[in-house]
């Protein structure tokens, strides 16, 4: 069933005969339903009960086993719609998520112009807690040589920001995760200490002059220019960002307002990919979204990424089967914006690019074969390994034969 409006759910009959049943119960338009949840929603399906009515609805926000819920008769005809009005215990993710949403921006010209101010010397109004958060914030950042490794590559994506919750918890449970490193919590320790920083008014500062080593801060959020990350939505390629020109000494202090707002900005980012990533496990759906920034000398750039995990129910005397999916997004000075979709499982692997510059069509096609090479020295079976011109498509193509797993670069 196709959902036409937000917070309303379709129902159609869940056992034979109820369809009677619902039509004896004579529910008047506006009139206000209690129902309980059966499953928890998976595919956009969900099982409700009605008094003793059992009912399977198609709905589009995530619902728990045992929610309550009260619901409003919005359409009898051609088939009963019901509008959610108080989903019971509460789902915080579509709240979160438009109070997330006009503050996101993007991390890059924001990291740019503080690993720019890291290595700058800065001037003694500046706290030294300032100073020593920030240095901690840019050193934790990985650069293109940690990412190359699958070592590298592993922690760059745990330590990402999007799962600091986590972490959290599993410290309050006696583990030991590392927090020291997650960027999340990097940037909440940064925004914090700048709050609580006091500058020495400017009127009693001595005069300075203009100097090539400080860029001013960007003055607002850039979200006009970078997609929100919702979910659903494939990792978009964001430009590479440099700190921008060069203005007076003293960056952080004279332009504190916006980099409180860029630093807020990008926090709801990062809480995007959160709640994006919990709402595909609420819906059965091993999907993470996060991005990674990349540190280039005094540049970002944004590696933005979804990592799946598909699992193969098989007959109980034989194993499961996981195959996974990668999309990843990337927009370099050299190559302009690149997209790839890997996929793997127990038959091979997959590999696809999108460019929409046919000189890099060139010259990925003609490393393609290097790259086949190099995967099947590591000993994978390759099945796929292609560059198309233009961009990937909105939704993932269907699998051939429903073994393959995408991943997109």
């Amino acid at each position: 069933m196709n959902i036409n409006k937000p917070n309303t759910t379709h129902f159609s009959t869940f056992e034979p005969g109820q369809a009677k049943a619902l039509a004896q119960a004579s529910y008047k338009i506006g009139q206000v339903l209690n129902a309980t949840v059966l499953t928890n929603s998976h595919q956009g399906r969900v099982a409700i009960r009605i008094g003793n009515m059992q009912l399977s609805a198609s709905t589009n926000i995530a619902l728990q086993q045992n929610t309550p819920l009260e619901l409003k008769v919005a359409q009898l005809q051609p088939r009963l719609q019901l509008q959610i009005l108080h989903p019971g215990g509460g789902n915080p993710l579509p709240e979160a998520m438009l109070k997330m949403l006009p503050q996101q921006t993007s991390l890059a010209p924001l990291l740019a112009e503080l690993a720019f101010q890291a290595q700058a010397k800065q001037p003694a109004t500046v706290p030294a807690p300032l100073q020593a958060a920030l240095k901690k914030l840019i050193a934790a950042l990985p650069t293109r040589q940690n990412i190359r490794q699958a070592d590298g590559l592993q922690r760059a994506v745990a330590q990402s920001g999007l799962f600091l919750e986590a972490k959290l918890a599993a410290a309050a449970g006696g583990q030991h995760p590392q927090l020291a490193t997650d960027l999340k919590s990097l940037l909440l320790r940064y925004l914090g200490t700048l709050r609580q920083s006091r500058f020495e008014p400017a009127a009693t500062r001595p005069a300075t002059r203009p100097s090539a080593q400080a860029p001013t801060l960007a003055s607002g959020p850039v979200s006009a220019e970078v997609p929100p990350p919702l979910r659903g939505r494939l990792p978009q390629p964001q430009p590479q960002a440099s700190p921008v020109a060069p203005a007076a000494t003293g960056a952080i202090e004279t332009h504190h307002p916006a980099l409180l707002k860029q630093l807020e900005g990008a926090l709801a980012r990062i809480g995007l990919h959160q709640v994006a990533t919990a709402e595909n496990f609420n819906e059965g759906q091993n999907l993470w979204q996060l991005e990674i920034p990349v540190r280039q000398g005094n540049a970002v750039e944004i590696v933005a990424l979804t990592i799946e995990r598909e699992t193969a129910r098989n007959s109980a005397d034989t194993e499961d089967e996981d195959a996974w999916s990668v999309n990843l997004s990337l927009d370099l000075p050299n190559l302009g914006s690149l997209q790839s979709r890997i996929s793997m499982d127990k038959q091979g692997l997959s590999t696809t690019f999108w460019t929409r510059s046919r000189n890099n069509l060139s010259l990925i096609e003609k490393r393609l074969p290097e790259l086949r090479r190099n995967l099947e020295l590591h000993g994978l079976e390759i099945n796929q390994c292609k560059c198309i011109d233009g961009q990937q498509p909105t939704a993932p193509a269907a699998k051939a034969d429903g073994s393959l797993i995408d991943y997109l670069i």
